[in-house]
């Protein structure tokens, strides 16, 4: 390879990282009280989800059952429904010692 070529290819790197600095200086820039791209992306998710399992919620309230939303990436949570009822098996079973499945 030619000098020439060396300096173009050094002079293309140099002006690649000074428009990635300049964009890093942008983003970074944001006056405060601005919200980033992540957080209404976490946002949006969380809504998402919250109106995708709406009706699911709805009916686990109505039986008083427990909701758990566990986090997840860009705010899409999961749920998890648990009827508190259970809770008083395993002390039931725990005061018969049964709970580990072994009966005496």
């Amino acid at each position: 390879m030619t000098t020439t070529h060396h300096a173009r290819r050094a002079t293309a790197a140099a002006a690649q990282k000074r428009k990635a600095n300049r964009m890093t200086q942008h983003l970074t820039a944001l006056p405060a009280g601005h919200p980033r791209l992540a957080d209404l992306a976490r946002t949006a998710g969380r809504r998402l989800s919250d109106r995708i399992h709406s009706a699911a919620d709805d009916r686990a309230r109505a039986r008083g059952w427990e909701i758990t939303a566990p986090p997840g990436p860009l705010g899409l949570r999961g749920r998890s429904y648990r009827d508190p009822r259970f809770n008083e098996r395993h002390s039931h079973l725990d005061a018969m010692g049964r709970r580990d499945g072994h009966h005496d």
